[in-house]
């Protein structure tokens, strides 16, 4: 009876244990919906509902001039472009990971989107274009 309630006992600290794993860097970014959130507080960042509706349904819409600030302030948020204004492979690659298909090269796909462009919105621009060209959503 000792023996059976001290192994209870260790297999229940292990559980606890093994539960609580260190977040990766995917994890630690904030989700789409908070992000989001914080972006749309900001007057700079900010975009009208309506087209962010249109946007999630791949409607077409006209964006408007801020959409590049909208843009580089969700990828931040998310991990994917640093506070230097580099992007983060590790992270492009591992959302490239879960949400690409089977038969799609992976590191092609994160060669091709991970460029840096002039300015930072226009890299957070380009890569959003390159991973819908891909088929590949945030």
């Amino acid at each position: 009876m000792k023996f059976f309630i001290v192994l209870c006992v260790v297999l229940l600290a292990l559980n606890i244990v093994s539960g609580k794993k260190k977040p990766d860097d995917e994890e630690k970014a904030k989700s789409l919906k908070k992000v989001l959130k914080e972006c749309q507080k900001n007057d700079a960042t900010k975009i009208d509902n309506s087209v962010l509706k249109k946007l999630k349904k791949h409607k077409q819409v006209d964006l408007p001039e801020n959409y590049g600030d909208h843009k580089l302030c969700i990828l931040k948020g998310l991990g994917y472009i640093n506070e230097d204004n580099t992007v983060n492979e590790d992270n492009l690659k591992k959302r490239v990971t879960k949400k690409a298909e089977e038969d799609q090269d992976i590191d092609a796909i994160v060669s091709e989107c991970k460029v840096s462009k002039a300015t930072p919105k226009e890299t957070a621009l380009f890569i959003e274009t390159c991973l819908n060209s891909h088929s590949i959503n945030l």
